[in-house]
């Protein structure tokens, strides 16, 4: 299996893996050979306490940093145990740390180690929210605060924000993302990631507020529908409306295609929702510049 297959597996747990698998029978054990760079990975006799006589491990060691050269067997009875699959997985992530001091001053001298790692500044492996088929874990954090972890989110709430309107919409595409491309490539939904998202619920609402078509293209006839009979009142409303309505040529350029360019300005990895805002304006044209550099 290669490397990137078993980090997966080892990332989602022995019981996403029993679930695209089956369970491996224990003539035929699954093997998985993972190449780690971790701190303070445990040894296989720490492992064994944990796992039992189905897990082998090797390693060569150094003073703070060493690399791991595991090789795991899962058997039936390890991989069908969840309590079995947690441990594995906090003692692989126990080296994620936010502290600095570590690090290097910024002339380059060393800073003397003089104590160790502190609980409180811990740090754990990323969410890289995906989109698909709603998918939240919960997470226990410090002071007993949880913290919802979207693994995977279709939709959102988005608010436009000069008609001051807000309506929950699909997410269809990740296209630009300021930080990383890669993130772009991979579809992650982060805070700050331009998306694009479904604008039918902004259009419909915006033709019923103010009666007007919209995301009709120069040269074809507008469509024609049977118009409703409405009264005075609806109608003096409607013109009182459309006094000073202004709409974006590129808003409703996008309307025609049917997608509104978006920015996430929550965090999916935290609060398990991906909402934003509809981009406008100046903004709009910035990224529109930045995204045909690429």
């Amino acid at each position: 299996m290669e490397w990137g297959r078993a980090h997966w597996c080892l990332d989602r747990g022995l019981s996403a893996f029993v679930e695209d698998h089956g369970q491996p029978s224990p003539a035929q054990p699954v093997r998985a050979q993972c190449r780690c760079s971790l701190v303070g990975i445990p040894t296989g006799r720490q492992l064994n306490r944990f796992w039992g006589a189905p897990f082998r491990g090797r390693e060569s060691t150094r003073k703070w940093r060493y690399v791991a050269h595991l090789d795991f067997d899962f058997m039936r009875e390890a991989s069908s145990s969840n309590t079995h699959s947690s441990s594995l997985i906090t003692l692989l992530f126990c080296g994620i740390t936010r502290e600095g001091r570590h690090k290097r001053r910024e002339t380059g001298g060393r800073r003397a180690q003089f104590r160790k790692k502190r609980k409180f500044e811990m740090g754990r492996p990323a969410a890289m929210t995906k989109i698909g088929e709603k998918r939240i874990h919960l997470v226990r954090g410090r002071g007993a605060n949880m913290k919802h972890r979207a693994l995977r989110l279709d939709s959102g709430n988005f608010s436009w924000g000069s008609e001051v309107c807000t309506r929950k919409v699909r997410v269809l595409d990740v296209t630009y993302n300021a930080s990383n491309n890669e993130l772009v490539r991979t579809k992650t939904l982060v805070k700050g990631a331009i998306i694009l998202v479904d604008a039918h619920p902004f259009k419909d609402w915006y033709e019923k507020h103010y009666g007007v078509k919209t995301g009709v293209k120069k040269g074809q006839p507008a469509p024609t529908e049977e118009e409703t009979k409405k009264s005075d009142h609806v109608q003096r409303k409607l013109a009182s409306r459309q006094k000073g309505r202004v709409l974006e040529g590129a808003i409703d350029h996008q309307f025609a295609s049917g997608r509104l360019f978006a920015k996430v300005t929550s965090r999916p990895g935290q609060s398990g929702r991906c909402d934003g805002v509809v981009l406008e304006g100046p903004e709009l044209v910035f990224y529109q510049k930045m995204m045909a550099k690429k």
